[in-house]
């Protein structure tokens, strides 16, 4: 049988890392997508991955909590660019955030950029503004 990525995923993990498959009820629902931070309510009759669609980066970090417990979770790389989680059984949160210092730096450094240049536009549009006044006082 052929591979159906819409029906299962290939993680990189070692083989004795990956959980038998086991029949239960399965849900995950997006709560949250945004820069650097994704939400996932989870509810798992059975431990079971979580398939993010989101590039496999090394400075994500995975947390899921029952509202009790919160508990640090590996990502694994799958389907060899998306990330994957495995969730323990239970009604939950996973929550997935980026905290790569080089990426976070780099949005900083835009930012800044961005700023810079909008204050150079204002200070030039004021500057033209002055010069044109200037000119049609001299005429």
């Amino acid at each position: 049988p052929a591979f159906d990525p819409k029906r299962g995923a290939i993680v990189e993990v070692g083989a004795e890392q990956v959980p038998a498959y086991r029949a239960g009820r399965r849900s995950a629902r997006l709560l949250r997508y945004r820069d650097g931070r994704i939400t996932v309510a989870t509810d798992f009759e059975v431990p079971a991955y979580v398939l993010v669609r989101e590039s496999y980066y090394p400075g994500w970090h995975a947390r899921w909590s029952d509202g009790r417990l919160r508990r640090d979770l590996a990502l694994h790389r799958a389907n060899g660019a998306f990330m994957t989680v495995a969730v323990p059984a239970g009604k939950g949160t996973l929550t997935l955030e980026l905290k790569s210092r080089s990426w976070w730096l780099g949005r900083h450094i835009s930012i800044a950029s961005l700023l810079f240049l909008a204050l150079l536009t204002l200070i030039s549009c004021k500057s033209s503004r002055r010069d044109q006044g200037a000119r049609q006082a001299e005429r």
